[in-house]
């Protein structure tokens, strides 16, 4: 389960990475704030290569327009996850993305960890438990308005102050600071994780606690 995000039209809106009646690959649910009722919108499975993805991960993100995007970390194409939008007014569920089916520089980004970031830019941003030839996680973003994929960096160990491993969980910004933070679990200097930050504008990546 994840954190809920409000549709603004009276429900909130999450994800179970488990469960569900069908294949217990995980769900969509809505709960209608007035009457606390909760209502399963959709379940994910996980029954060929080009499905919608399986395992949700969260939260949700609420674009503006309607529409609610989120990351699921298995299924779809070569089983490396999907990111998906649902239509708050229908439920209808949209595979933007499989990344099974990048190619060129963005080909080995897979396996999302955590829900997306809005940057308030047009942009999603996330990050991957793989992303490179020696990286092990990668940072990427998504273009709402047209689904262009964009790997953004790569995270590989190396050196007292390098940018840690394991992030547990999503990006972290305001709309009052230009910088979307994030920490990770292990690596930094003395093993112990790493605390960093992203200027979407520019790519900028800074380890502020290593």
């Amino acid at each position: 389960a994840a954190t809920l995000v409000p549709d603004g039209a009276g429900f909130l809106w999450g994800v179970t990475t488990g469960g569900g009646d069908i294949s217990g690959y995980g769900t969509v649910f809505k709960v209608e704030m007035a009457t606390g009722t909760a209502t399963t919108v959709l379940e994910f499975s996980n029954n060929g290569t080009n499905n919608k993805g399986a395992n949700p991960v969260g939260p949700l993100v609420n674009d503006g327009a309607g529409n609610l995007w989120g990351v699921t970390r298995v299924g779809a194409a070569s089983g490396e996850g999907s990111i998906f939008k649902i239509a708050s007014s229908t439920g209808v569920l949209t595979t933007v993305l499989q990344f099974g089916n990048l190619t060129g520089v963005n080909a080995s980004v897979s396996t999302p960890f955590s829900g997306l970031t809005n940057d308030g830019q047009g942009n999603l941003w996330g990050y991957s438990s793989a992303g490179g030839a020696a990286a092990t996680w990668a940072v990427f973003k998504i273009k709402m308005s047209d689904g262009s994929f964009t790997k953004v960096a790569e995270h590989a160990p190396g050196g007292v102050s390098y940018h840690g491993r394991t992030p547990l969980a999503g990006l972290s910004g305001n709309d009052t600071s230009p910088w979307l933070w994030g920490t990770t679990s292990v690596g930094g200097t003395s093993n112990l994780g790493t605390l960093y930050r992203y200027d979407p504008s520019t790519g900028q990546h800074q380890t502020v606690i290593h």
